[in-house]
């Protein structure tokens, strides 16, 4: 809380952690470090000495532990993402993306998977142009990324997603939605080659049984026996719990692979009267 602080519970009662006033998001890393991100140019950690300063630019959105690197966490604001340990640091701001503008673009949501991967949201000159927005694998261990992009025909529902979680079937769960005044608003989840999705209320009216409200501020993954539950913070509509069952049942390696389809960013873009679209499959 931005004005009351930071506070640790004892067993007994709670105490402040003095030195920073409050954070907009926290997290925990491997190391049972405390990670709290602020509004504006503020993440910081809480080790023996108190709370150490990590360098990021921009308002404060997001921060999640990274699932491979130990002692490492995923921040991001709308402009910077950022994967760090305090000392280790990889950043990739807006205008490291040539299909995005800096002065009309920002990042949206974080989803953290295993082995340096992240995808991220980002709008696309939404209300400037009209064109939807991204969603961006960022692999932050070879610095290489793919794009899907609504104005090319994703496959996913809405204008723009803001990924929320990666699930242990492999999947990234997003909220998305598109540009006001729109019904097409929900969750989706997406493995790579399908999608599915759970539309949300299209006039915002509660809706028990189903998806309560698209505004979904946070998510957390709880496995249970042969699936997992999603808890989702469901703005102005409380807590509302999906269970996803039989989706992680172990499979053949090869059959995984062959139904893995990786498309790179077309080269050159924008082109006229060629591009190239170099893809893979296993």
């Amino acid at each position: 809380d931005w004005i009351y602080g930071i506070h640790e519970w004892t067993g007994s009662g709670f105490q402040q952690l003095p030195g920073l006033d409050g954070a907009v998001r926290m997290c925990e890393d491997s190391q049972a470090r405390v990670w709290a991100l602020g509004e504006y140019f503020n993440l910081h950690y809480y080790g023996e000495t108190g709370w150490t300063s990590v360098p990021i630019v921009g308002w404060g959105a997001k921060i999640e532990k990274d699932p491979t690197r130990p002692g490492t966490v995923w921040a991001t604001t709308g402009s910077e993402l950022l994967r760090t340990d305090g000392v280790y640091s990889f950043s990739r701001t807006i205008d490291d993306f040539p299909e995005l503008t800096s002065y009309s673009d920002a990042f949206s949501g974080l989803a953290a998977a295993s082995d340096g991967i992240a995808w991220i949201g980002a709008t696309v000159q939404l209300g400037g142009g009209g064109t939807g927005g991204a969603l961006i694998r960022l692999d932050a261990t070879t610095g290489t990324y793919q794009m899907l992009r609504h104005d090319q025909g994703w496959p996913l529902p809405g204008q723009v997603v803001q990924p929320l979680t990666v699930t242990p079937d492999g999947r990234v769960w997003m909220q998305y939605a598109s540009e006001f005044p729109s019904t097409d608003a929900g969750l989706c989840w997406y493995d790579g080659v399908n999608v599915g999705t759970f539309p949300a209320p299209p006039g915002g009216e509660p809706q028990w049984g189903g998806l309560p409200h698209a505004a979904i501020d946070d998510l957390e993954v709880r496995e249970i026996p042969g699936g997992y539950e999603l808890w989702m913070s469901c703005l102005s509509r409380g807590i509302a719990v999906l269970t996803v069952q039989g989706s992680t049942t172990a499979v053949p390696a090869g059959n995984v692979s062959a139904a893995r389809l990786l498309l790179a960013q077309n080269e050159p873009n924008p082109f006229g009267p060629e591009t190239l679209i170099r893809y893979t499959l296993d």
